[in-house]
């Protein structure tokens, strides 16, 4: 499992890349989770960086077709993150969203 340290490097870098419009095909080594414990532990660390608070959570991938899709095994939980949300009647700002997609 990564250290809480590790977790909030990983974090902090996914800002960093969110913020400035950046992608990765995968973490570094040294800070990628190697199991999903790894992985939640993540994104419980990006969703402490300040301003990021979660206001719900989403289910992804609830049926067969959609873990398919995306090379899983199952549904998948996460947080939604306040900065995350739009206001009611606000355009929804499509740059950097590679799968053109939004949820509801």
């Amino acid at each position: 499992m990564p250290t809480d340290a590790r977790a909030r490097e990983a974090a902090a870098l996914l800002m960093t890349l969110f913020r400035e419009g950046r992608q990765i095909d995968r973490l570094p080594d040294a800070l990628g989770p190697a199991t999903a414990a790894e992985g939640h532990a993540i994104q419980a660390a990006y969703a402490a960086l300040p301003g990021r608070p979660p206001v719900g959570w989403k289910i992804a991938a609830t049926s067969v077709a959609g873990q398919t899709h995306i090379n899983v095994g199952g549904p998948l939980a996460g947080r939604i993150l306040a900065d995350r949300v739009l206001a009611e009647g606000a355009p929804v700002p499509l740059a950097g969203n590679n799968m053109r997609a939004a949820e509801l």
